[in-house]
C-alpha cells in the first residue's frame, strides 16, 4: 500500500493495525494536509455486518466535534477497501506513556482524566457510548492534549444492534461488569472503563487481573479492586465510585467526574506522590502496601461536604440521633424514649448518602449536659437530632429538632400529638423529614427500607433493645441475660426478624466470651439466622450475622464475604457489619482491606469500646504495635474491663520489649476476668520466656498442662520454648476439634517464627487459607 493513491489520498506509511482496521498515514492531495486512513481488512470488508459496523463508527465519531475527540473528515465505503479519513495525530498512545512501569504524576493524571471525561461527556450527550475505552485508544499529543480514538465499537442510541445476544465487545481488562455479562450498555459502562484507565495512569497496573480472559472476567464480576491506600484520598474516592459494580451507584455522568477532579489541589497532592507512590508500585515488581494517614477524608460536592473511607460508600451528610428525653410525669418511659431514637437512627442508616452515628456512640451523651457543638466535634458530625417524649395515658406528644452542630442553629423542628399506637408512623415521619431537610435524594429501595417495620409490637421491640444494649458489653454474665431478652422479644412477636438476629449474634459470641462449647452455640446461631432469613431476606443485619457465623463456624471465607457484601448492599451504615467484615479480612491476612472496614465502623460508632479494640486488634495482627496501642487505650477509656483489651495491649508492649508494662496489663486483664481465665497465664509465661526466666515460664507451662489446656496461646508458648512437636500437635488437635481459635493463626504475628515452615503452611491449607501474608 505504501506509495499508492487511494481516491485522493497518497499512502505514506503504516501506523498500526487493530481488530477493526489497518491505519495508514496519508497525504490529502486535494487539501494538502496529512491525514490518517483507517481501512477495513479485506477479509472483513466482504462481511456485511462488519461493513455496517465500520460505517457506524464513522457516523458516530463524525457526529462529535470536540477538541479531545479525533476528527473524522470523510468515509469512503465504495469498492473493495472501505476507509475512513480522519485527523492525523502527531503523538503517542497513552499506553506507550505507561510502558516504563511507572505511574504518571498526579497533576498529569488529573489533567488527562478530565480531558477524557470531557470527550465522553460530549459523546454521551449525543447518545454515543464508546464501549472500548482503554489506554491504547487515547493519543497524547506533544502539547499534552488527549485525543480519544476508535469509536468502532460505539453504539448509537436507537441504532440496529449489531452484536449477538450475550456477546462481549471491547478489551477484557477494561470491561464493566455489565459488559462482561453481555448486557445492554449505557454511558455508565464507559465511566467504569475510564476508572480503569485512571487506575492504570496512577499505578501503571490494571485493577483486575488474571492469567487468562475468563479469570479477568471473574475478577471484574466478583472482586473488589485493590485501591492502594497511598493514593491521594480524592482520587481513591473517584476510583471507588467508578468501580461500583451496580450501575446506579457509580457516577451517573462524566461531568460528575470532571467536577470532582477539578476540586483537587493537584500541586498539594503531588508533593507526597513523587517520592512514594511510584516507587511503591515498582519495587521488585511488587505492590508495596503502605498503611498511611487517616481513613476519613473530605471533598466538596454540590450538596456540601462529603466524607468517605477507602473503598467505601461516600457520604454527603452526617447525623447523630441522641436519646430522646422522658418528659412524662412518672419518668418511667426511658426505654420507650431510647427506642424512639434508636428506631429513627436505624431507619436513617438505610440512606446511603448519610453517615449515621451508631447507638453506642450517640447514647454516650445520655443524661449529660453537653453543648451540641462539643458533641458535634466529638462525633465528627454535621447535624444532631434531639427530642422528647411525653406520655399521658394512651396519648403521646413527641417533639424533634434537627440542629447544625457548627453553630447550634435549628434547621427543623416539629411536634406530633398522636395515640400510642401511632409511634412507628411518627418515627417514619421524622426520618423522612430529616432526609428532606438535608436535601438527600432517595432511591426507591432506600425509601422503602427507610419505612420498614419489622414488628408492630412495641414491647417486643423494647425487649430487643434491652438485649442488644447488654450484648454490646461483651461480658460473660451478660450474654445469657441478653439471650433472655431476645427470647422474650420473639415470644411476643414470633415473626420479629431482629429478635432472631439478636439471638443468632448472642450464640455466635458465647464461645469467645463465656467459654461455651462452639458446636452447640454455633448450631443455635445458625438456626436463628435461618429463621430470620426465612421471615425476611431483605434485612442487612441478618446477612451480617450470617457472614459472621460462616466465618467462625464453617471457615467459609467466600461464603462469609458474600453474606457481608449482601449486607453492605442492604445496610451500608451498619457499624457491626463493617466491624465483622474487617475481622474477616484480618483473619485472611489482608490487613489493608481490614483497616478500611474497621475504620469505617469506627466512623459510624466512634465511642464503641468494642470497635476501638477491634481497630487495635487489626493493627496488632498487622505487626503495627505503635498504632495498636492508642486504639486499645481509647477502648479502655470507654470500658476499662472490656474482655481481651488489656491482653492485646500487653502483647503490644511485649513485642516492643516493654515487659514490665506488659505484665501490668496481664494483671489488669486477670482482675477483670477472674482467676479462671487461663489466657492470662500463657501470656505471662511467654513474657517470662522472652525475658530469659525459663524456670518461671516452665512452671506456668506445667500448670497449664495439668489443667488439660488446649489453645492457640499454649501452642505459641510451646513454639517460643522450642517445643515444636508439642506445638504442632496442639494445633493439629485444635484443627481436628474444629476449634474456633485456630483460624487466627493465619494472621497473628506470634506465629511468624514458624510461618515459613512447610508443616505450618500445610496446616493453613487444611484450614482453608490459600495464601499467606
Amino acid at each position: 500500500m505504501i506509495g499508492k493513491t487511494v481516491s485522493h489520498y497518497k499512502i505514506l506509511e503504516k501506523l498500526g493495525e487493530g481488530g477493526m482496521g489497518v491505519v495508514y498515514k496519508a497525504e490529502d492531495t486535494k487539501l494538502d494536509r496529512v491525514v490518517a486512513l483507517k481501512f477495513l481488512p479485506s477479509r472483513l470488508a466482504r462481511d456485511k455486518i462488519e461493513l455496517v459496523r465500520f460505517v457506524q463508527e464513522a457516523k458516530a465519531a463524525a457526529a462529535l466535534n470536540h477538541p479531545n475527540v479525533c476528527t473524522i473528515y470523510e468515509i469512503h465505503d465504495e469498492g473493495e477497501q472501505p476507509f475512513i479519513a480522519m485527523e492525523f495525530i502527531d503523538g503517542t498512545s497513552l499506553r506507550e506513556h505507561l510502558k516504563g512501569g511507572r505511574g504518571l504524576p498526579v497533576e498529569t493524571v488529573v489533567d488527562y482524566t478530565i480531558q477524557i471525561a470531557e470527550a465522553l461527556k460530549n459523546a454521551h450527550n449525543k447518545g454515543i457510548v464508546h464501549r472500548d475505552i482503554k489506554s491504547e485508544n487515547m493519543m497524547v499529543t506533544e502539547t499534552g492534549r488527549i485525543k480519544v480514538m476508535d469509536f468502532g465499537l460505539a453504539k448509537l442510541r436507537d441504532s440496529v444492534k449489531l452484536t449477538k445476544t450475550g456477546s462481549t465487545i471491547g478489551t477484557v481488562a477494561y470491561m464493566s461488569p455489565e459488559q462482561a455479562r453481555g448486557e445492554e450498555l449505557d454511558r455508565r459502562s464507559d465511566i467504569w472503563s475510564l476508572g480503569v484507565v485512571l487506575y492504570e495512569m496512577l499505578t501503571s497496573q490494571l485493577p483486575f487481573k488474571g492469567e487468562y480472559e475468563q479469570a479477568v472476567i471473574y475478577s471484574i464480576l466478583h472482586d473488589q479492586p485493590e485501591i492502594p491506600l497511598e493514593l491521594p484520598s480524592d482520587l481513591r474516592i473517584v476510583l471507588s465510585r467508578c468501580f461500583e459494580k451496580r450501575q446506579d451507584k457509580r457516577f451517573q455522568a462524566a461531568d460528575q467526574i470532571v467536577e470532582n477532579l477539578k476540586s483537587i489541589d493537584v500541586k498539594k497532592k503531588a508533593v507526597g506522590m513523587k517520592k512514594g507512590l511510584r516507587l511503591s508500585f515498582i519495587l521488585s515488581g511488587t505492590l508495596v502496601t503502605i498503611l498511611v494517614g487517616i481513613f476519613v477524608y473530605l471533598f466538596i460536592l454540590k450538596s456540601g461536604m462529603q466524607k468517605t473511607t477507602e473503598g467505601a460508600t461516600s457520604w454527603s451528610h452526617s447525623i447523630a440521633v441522641l436519646p430522646f428525653a422522658d418528659m412524662s410525669q412518672e419518668k418511667d418511659q426511658e426505654f420507650f424514649c431510647d427506642g424512639m431514637a434508636e428506631e429513627i437512627l436505624n431507619a436513617l442508616t438505610q440512606v446511603e448518602e448519610l453517615r449515621v452515628i451508631a447507638r453506642t456512640s450517640a447514647f454516650a451523651f445520655k443524661g449529660k449536659n453537653v453543648d451540641v457543638r462539643d458533641i458535634g466535634k466529638e462525633l465528627d458530625v454535621e447535624t444532631l437530632l434531639e427530642g422528647s417524649v411525653r406520655k399521658a395515658g394512651g396519648r403521646l406528644r413527641v417533639t424533634a429538632q434537627l440542629i447544625r452542630t457548627v453553630d447550634g442553629t435549628h434547621l427543623w423542628s416539629d411536634q406530633y400529638d398522636r395515640n400510642l399506637t401511632d409511634v412507628f408512623a411518627i418515627q417514619e415521619e421524622i426520618a423522612l423529614a430529616i432526609v428532606d431537610k438535608l436535601k438527600i435524594k432517595l432511591l426507591g429501595e432506600e425509601e422503602e427500607r427507610l419505612s420498614r417495620r419489622l414488628t408492630e409490637n412495641l414491647e417486643a421491640y423494647h425487649q430487643y433493645l434491652r438485649g442488644r444494649h447488654i450484648l454490646n458489653r461483651r461480658k460473660a454474665e451478660d450474654m445469657y441475660t441478653a439471650i433472655a431478652y431476645f427470647e422474650k422479644a420473639v415470644q411476643l412477636d414470633s415473626l420479629y426478624v431482629m429478635g432472631y438476629v439478636g439471638l443468632a449474634d448472642a450464640y455466635a459470641l458465647l464461645p469467645s466470651y463465656a467459654s461455651v462449647p462452639p458446636e452447640k452455640a454455633y448450631s443455635q446461631s445458625k438456626k436463628y439466622i435461618h429463621k430470620a432469613l426465612m421471615i425476611n431476606d431483605q434485612v442487612g443485619e441478618a446477612y451480617a450475622s450470617l457472614g459472621w457465623i460462616r466465618m467462625l463456624a464453617d471457615w467459609d471465607w467466600t461464603g462469609a464475604e458474600q453474606a457481608f457484601h449482601r449486607s453492605m448492599e442492604l445496610n451500608p451504615g451498619y457499624a457491626t457489619l463493617n466491624h465483622w467484615y474487617g475481622y474477616l479480612f484480618m483473619i485472611l491476612g489482608a490487613f489493608d482491606k481490614s483497616l478500611v472496614k474497621v475504620k469505617r465502623a469506627l466512623e459510624l460508632d466512634p465511642l464503641s469500646p468494642v470497635i476501638n479494640r477491634v481497630v487495635g486488634d487489626v493493627y496488632y495482627n498487622a505487626g503495627q504495635f505503635e498504632k495498636a496501642i492508642p486504639a486499645i487505650k481509647k477502648c479502655l477509656e470507654l470500658e476499662p474491663c472490656l474482655p481481651f483489651a488489656h491482653l492485646v495491649l500487653s502483647g503490644c508492649y511485649s513485642n516492643k520489649s516493654l515487659y514490665a508494662e506488659a505484665l501490668e496489663e496481664i494483671n489488669r486483664e486477670k482482675a477483670c476476668r477472674g482467676n479462671n481465665y487461663t489466657g492470662v497465664d500463657y501470656a505471662a509465661g511467654m513474657i517470662y520466656a522472652r525475658t530469659g526466666d525459663l524456670e518461671k515460664a516452665k512452671r506456668v507451662l506445667r500448670r497449664l498442662e495439668l489443667k488439660g489446656e488446649k489453645s492457640t496461646g499454649l501452642a505459641r508458648f510451646y513454639f517460643l520454648l522450642g517445643e515444636k512437636e508439642k506445638a504442632y500437635q496442639m494445633l493439629e488437635d485444635l484443627y481436628h476439634d474444629h476449634n474456633t481459635w485456630i483460624i487466627y493463626i493465619n494472621s497473628l504475628p506470634d506465629f511468624d517464627m514458624v510461618r515459613h515452615e512447610q508443616r505450618f503452611q500445610d496446616l493453613l491449607k487444611k484450614i482453608g487459607f490459600n495464601h499467606y501474608r
